[in-house]
């Protein structure tokens, strides 16, 4: 073990060094002295067996802290994405690889020649070489450099290439597909089918599918579905990528075990702690692993304070940190801190919770978090070990940018602040406000781009609030002179109306407020004091029992008015007065309205 800590000391330190004065002077005090003894052991040389265990550890864990800072990524574009730390796997191992400007490009799509030769470099990881032999009779349409991937993955049964058109995009499914093959998984037949859209799914491709989703390599959507053919994005390939290269170091004969450290993580599942029977004790975390657990076992509690090994309660889902000696049992115990509250702010490095930012490992998957949810955060030593999504998370506001809407289906996807896109059903009488120019929108008028925040009740979105990015209207107010199916005209100025425009509720000489989107009026208001105003149309009916009178417009359209039993009704011709049963119809009027009833009528043609 003292050669395995030294060799672990020394490879830290080489890959460190560039940051070695600024993190030594974080350990050291105001006399330049340092401030805890696991670096003064190191320091001085009197006692590396101190590196082992918990303490050791955590200054491992420190140097490798600021080793990712100063190592930040090689691609400029990258940085705070949810699939960062994927994608420089990936990239290191050679899977994929970036564009000469220094960019990735992690949310661009990507053609079926580019996925199918980033799939090859995992087969050869595999298989090796493959000895082909070089056909290029089908594959007139592949482009010279994708050739020879193109004719591997054939080979491999990976492709169809009556299937196969190089320069299309690829979609979710086609990834899938050759993937499983690539990894020669067997078809999974079963009629439970685990997303929503599964009908969508090639019968074909679909068992390759629920083969890699079985395996956690590929998942739904946020909304249940698996979007078959929409397209596949490079970080998401990545991130499949990265998911694969886990299992396949998880399962490598050649693997040191000690290459996965004495630390350990995980779910309380069952414990022994008899006080009376030390000799048996042991510990089960969720993940079925067992372990025994040392008679000295220390235990601390979630603010370090030391506590028996039997006051451990199985039943409570505590999570833990375990370290374990050289014979693999349990010393020391852990209680991490939990910490429950809305995500704030969300990355590949740090998450923060309700104003408390904690580090995230280097390896802990960010994709299906939400960015507004609730969740409980488990964390020890500023680390965090594990996030739970709590059940209510359907009830709450998130924001992102709109990515894709679907009017038909009645669903919108944004993608947030650090790449991860999420799609939701949106219910059928979604209000939509729009901030920035005090107006409201259909649901199909929303579009990419906008900055919104998504309103949940029950998983479907109830609001949506336009937070930037819509068009800045060009707004009016004044009285509505004329109206038709294609124009109006307020206070002398004449607009186009939208194709479509309904504008049957609008009476000429209303006050109203029009909003003008590229020369074209989208919405119409009308202001509070409407009732308030003269109103001109040809008589069609009137009832001098009952009290109303009903006029057509120039509009077509036709209102119905009550009518006040002191109205005033005068001929404008001759200026006599006249009675309300004198008024017939096809008369051409003048209403004056006050409060909504007729109190003065004006003949202006009989």
């Amino acid at each position: 073990m003292r050669e395995i800590s030294l060799l672990l000391l020394s490879l830290a330190i080489a890959l460190s060094m560039f940051a070695a004065p600024a993190f030594a002077d974080s350990w050291k005090d105001e006399s330049g002295k340092f401030k805890n003894w696991e670096w003064q052991m190191y320091q001085s040389g009197d006692d590396f067996e101190m590196m082992q265990g918990k303490h050791g550890q955590k200054f491992l864990k420190q140097m490798q802290k600021q080793q990712k800072k100063a190592a930040k990524s090689m691609f400029k574009d990258i940085q705070k994405h949810w699939a960062m730390n994927d994608i420089q796997r990936v990239q290191d191992l050679g899977f994929i690889s970036g564009y000469p400007d220094g960019t990735f490009k992690p949310n661009s799509s990507l053609t079926s020649a580019e996925a199918v030769a980033i799939a090859i470099r995992l087969a050869d990881r595999l298989y090796g070489d493959l000895d082909i032999e070089e056909d290029f009779d089908e594959m007139y349409d592949v482009p010279d450099w994708a050739r020879g991937a193109v004719m591997k993955a054939n080979a491999l049964h990976m492709i169809n290439l009556n299937r196969f058109h190089s320069h299309v995009q690829a979609s979710r499914a086609q990834v899938a597909v050759m993937l499983a093959k690539a990894l020669d998984l067997e078809p999974v037949d079963t009629d439970d089918i685990p997303f929503k859209d599964g009908i969508l799914i090639d019968k074909e491709d679909l068992g390759y599918i629920l083969a890699l989703y079985k395996e956690g390599y590929v998942r739904g959507a946020s909304n249940g579905k698996f979007n078959p053919n929409s397209g596949i994005t490079r970080a998401e390939f990545a991130a499949i990528l990265s998911r694969i290269a886990d299992d396949l170091k998880e399962n490598d004969p050649d693997k040191d075990d000690e290459d996965d450290g004495n630390t350990l993580t995980g779910t309380i599942d069952n414990l022994t702690n008899d006080e009376d029977n030390e000799d048996d004790w042991t510990i089960e975390l969720k993940d079925g692993q067992e372990y025994d657990v040392d008679q000295d076992v220390k235990v601390y509690d979630v603010d370090g304070d030391e506590i028996d090994y039997w006051d451990l309660d199985e039943d409570n889902d505590e999570v833990v940190v375990l370290y374990l000696n050289d014979e693999d049992m349990v010393e020391e115990i852990y209680l991490a801190k939990t910490y429950e509250g809305t995500i704030e702010e969300l990355d590949s490095d740090e998450i923060t919770v309700d104003g408390d930012t904690f580090d995230l490992p280097s390896d802990f998957d960010i994709e299906e978090y939400l960015i507004g949810s609730e969740v409980n955060v488990y964390v020890h030593d500023d680390e965090v070990l594990k996030i739970d999504v709590v059940e209510d998370e359907d009830d709450i506001v998130v924001s992102g940018e709109v990515y894709d809407v679907d009017e038909e289906d009645l669903e919108i996807e944004i993608e947030q602040v650090n790449g991860n896109r999420f799609t939701f059903d949106v219910d059928g009488n979604v209000e939509i406000v729009d901030e920035e120019n005090g107006r409201s929108w259909d649901f199909n008028d929303t579009k990419e781009g906008w900055d919104v925040e998504l309103e949940l009740e029950d998983g479907e979105v109830v609001e949506i609030t336009v937070v930037d990015g819509a068009e800045e209207a060009d707004v009016y107010e004044g009285i509505i002179d004329d109206l038709d199916e294609d124009e109006i005209t307020v206070d002398g100025d004449t607009f186009d109306l939208v194709e479509d425009f309904n504008i049957e509720d609008y009476i000429i000489g209303s006050e109203v407020k029009i909003y003008v989107y590229d020369g074209e009026v989208e919405e119409i208001d009308v202001l509070e004091d409407e009732d308030d105003i003269t109103v001109p149309g040809e008589v069609d009916a009137i009832n001098g029992d009952r009290w109303y009178i009903t006029i057509e417009q120039d509009s077509g359209n036709e209102f119905t008015f009550d009518v006040d039993e002191d109205v005033v009704v005068e001929d404008e011709a001759d200026e006599d007065d006249l009675d309300f049963n004198d008024i017939d119809t096809g008369w051409e009027v003048e209403l004056e309205l006050d409060n909504g009833d007729v109190e003065k009528i004006v003949v202006t043609d009989r």
